[in-house]
């Protein structure tokens, strides 16, 4: 095979292995997500065209080893008819990676459903080399998204109406992190130990802690974005419109600024990531109705 056909069956999704004449397929799920029947065509792809056994990435893709060269156009045509989504190496978006928000005790937005859409929304959208993004429910951070380009965290901050307060301790049953301890009757938080999980607000039977906001955080390449809101007041907690807004700017910052093949922390550290962040929060300034921080 000459370079030119093999770097295009890359392109395609048919990644060659070390043994001459094979490749690999990497098949995409949505958010982690297949169906059964989505399974059962694997399954069959898998027994068709490779050797019977397939394994899952770091990015929740079901990939196939050991396709044929001379498979390769039979596989096409059997991969558009199961209507499957293959992993192609010049995709600009690499898979989304959620938890199980909508289903899990702790959740607290739908990370699945907001996973789905950015990746249905960007996964051509062209910027100099593919961009990594994760999407957790809830500040437990199963994930560990800091350590995506982009990361979405789910967050519920907490409110404390005194008048309301029964002194009943169960706000400081229910904190993890020990940052909430009952002053004068009524409870205090500790702001800086708080990680919004909202458990107290759960646990709290008498209205006495509240919901104040329910958002994300983000951190952009491993930094937490924290900005002062309109009160003045630090604040880490995004609206999903703010969120959206502020991927698709970084989105645009990143296809603008990065050189050809250029990782996005790579642009980061050479443009200084404070900066980056300002001019991407200018940006998301200029396009949004409502918000907590503009």
């Amino acid at each position: 095979m000459k370079k030119d056909e093999i770097r295009k069956l890359r392109s395609e999704g048919f990644t060659p292995l070390k043994t001459k004449g094979y490749f690999r397929i990497r098949i995409i799920s949505k958010a982690g997500k297949m169906t059964a029947e989505d399974m059962k065509d694997i399954c069959y792809i898998s027994e068709k065209y490779g050797r019977g056994y397939m394994s899952f990435t770091t990015r929740l893709c079901v990939e196939i080893p050991w396709i044929k060269y001379e498979d390769i156009d039979n596989l096409k045509a059997d991969i558009e008819k199961l209507n499957l989504l293959l992993l192609k190496s010049r995709q600009s978006l690499r898979p989304v990676v959620t938890c199980k928000g909508a289903i899990c005790t702790n959740g607290i937005i739908d990370a699945e459903d907001i996973g789905n859409k950015i990746f249905d929304k960007y996964k051509d959208y062209k910027v100099p080399r593919r961009l990594k993004i994760g999407v957790v429910g809830c500040p437990n951070n199963c994930l560990q998204v800091q350590s995506e380009d982009f990361g979405i965290v789910g967050q519920r901050a907490p409110k404390v109406v005194g008048n309301k307060c029964t002194n009943c301790g169960l706000c400081v049953k229910n904190c993890r992190r020990n940052a909430i301890s009952i002053q004068n009757s009524k409870p205090i938080i500790d702001n800086p130990k708080c990680i919004n999980c909202g458990k107290c607000i759960e646990g709290c039977k008498f209205g006495g802690i509240v919901e104040k906001d329910i958002g994300v955080s983000i951190y952009l390449g491993g930094k937490l974005i924290e900005l002062q809101n309109r009160e003045g007041v630090a604040s880490s907690i995004f609206s999903l419109e703010e969120m959206e807004l502020f991927l698709k700017h970084t989105m645009d910052f990143y296809d603008k600024y990065g050189k050809t093949k250029e990782k996005f922390t790579v642009m980061l550290s050479r443009l200084d990531i404070e900066r980056c962040i300002e001019s991407i929060v200018e940006m998301t300034k200029k396009n949004i109705s409502k918000s907590y921080f503009f």
